[in-house]
């Protein structure tokens, strides 16, 4: 299981909260029209489940890039930090 949380970097609590987003959503737009026939709603058009796929894919992509930004400018910071300042001329 460490492996798999290793590769995927789902040790992150950002890039587990994507993919369960990801996830969960897949599920339920796999299981929506299923489950609407047998209630006996209509079914959603393929338009509508694509509009939520785009929304969600939209989202987990937005949220990659907000982390990544976040994780280099935290990583650009502390080597600006740790950097030696330059030794002034003794007068």
């Amino acid at each position: 299981m460490t492996r798999i949380l290793t590769a995927l970097h789902l040790s992150d609590p950002s890039s587990l909260k994507r993919a369960l987003t990801t996830g969960i959503s897949a599920v339920m737009l796999i299981i929506i029209n299923p489950f609407l026939l047998k209630v006996g709603l209509a079914p959603l058009s393929d338009g509508v489940i694509a509009s939520v796929a785009g929304v969600v894919a939209i989202y987990v992509l937005q949220s990659g890039l907000k982390s990544r930004a976040i994780a280099g400018s935290s990583h650009t910071a502390h080597d600006a930090s740790s950097a030696t300042k330059p030794k002034t001329p003794a007068r």
